[in-house]
């Protein structure tokens, strides 16, 4: 893990938010997932993946309540679990940026804590 666990999750949620977002466009005008995009769906889904396993670590030892974050990411992973139509691929990108804005809330509340 990362010296800056706190750091980690929000990387690996605003990774997998701007894959998503990138993805996002070029589905609506394509009609479709582009042919050789597809694999941004399964990467952004194991970025939330990765950020999902260290907010539980961080839950349980810092003692902050990560419980909407952890909420947001889960509700993203299991909406990437699907097959995704382009209206869809837009609105799961919508969640990805929802929970990079709760991210990098909580990391900015958690260092002006000075923890």
């Amino acid at each position: 893990m990362s010296e800056c666990p706190v750091c980690l999750v929000y990387d690996r949620i605003a990774v997998a938010a701007a894959l998503l977002e990138d993805l996002a466009p070029e589905a609506i005008r394509a009609g479709q997932v582009p042919a050789g995009l597809g694999g941004t769906i399964p990467l952004a889904r194991q970025r939330l993946l990765e950020a999902d396993e260290v907010i539980h670590r961080l839950q349980g030892s810092i003692g902050w309540e990560l419980t909407y974050l952890g909420a947001c990411v889960g509700q993203t992973i299991d909406a990437l679990g699907v097959t995704l139509t382009p209206p869809g691929v837009s609105m799961v990108a919508a969640m990805a940026r929802d929970c990079r804005r709760q991210a990098h809330e909580f990391a900015w509340a958690f260092w002006r804590a000075g923890s």
